[in-house]
């Protein structure tokens, strides 16, 4: 009987594809809980009540959870759903702070009034 080398097993484009993937996910979720804590820190300075409906809601656009998927082909559902989730997030990141610097130039402009 033939054994496989075990060094050899380690080199494979699959494994190497697989831990890039792994790695990918990782950093993704790294920037998705990056972004949740800016758009919650944006809500904060908005004095926003966070169960509000003001297309600013966690809940109503969030797209995936943080559950762990471990095959191949979700693995890259999970990249794929990860990058929705940034892109989500980042949109609504890019509203909070747009709202947040409306009201500073209005606050700004009744103190110059």
């Amino acid at each position: 009987e033939r054994r496989s080398n075990p060094s050899t097993s380690w080199n494979s484009p699959i494994l190497r594809d697989k831990a890039l993937r792994q790695q990918r996910v990782s950093l993704l979720k790294h920037r998705q809980n990056e972004l949740k804590l800016e758009l919650a820190t944006a809500k904060t300075f908005l004095l926003m009540d966070k169960s509000k409906n003001c297309d600013l809601n966690d809940s109503r656009h969030s797209t995936m959870n943080n559950s762990s998927m471990h095959t191949f082909s979700s693995h890259k559902n999970e990249e794929n759903l990860l990058e929705r989730e940034i892109e989500n997030l980042e949109r609504r990141l890019t509203l909070a702070k747009s709202q947040l610097a409306y009201g500073t130039l209005k606050k700004n402009k009744q103190f110059i009034s």
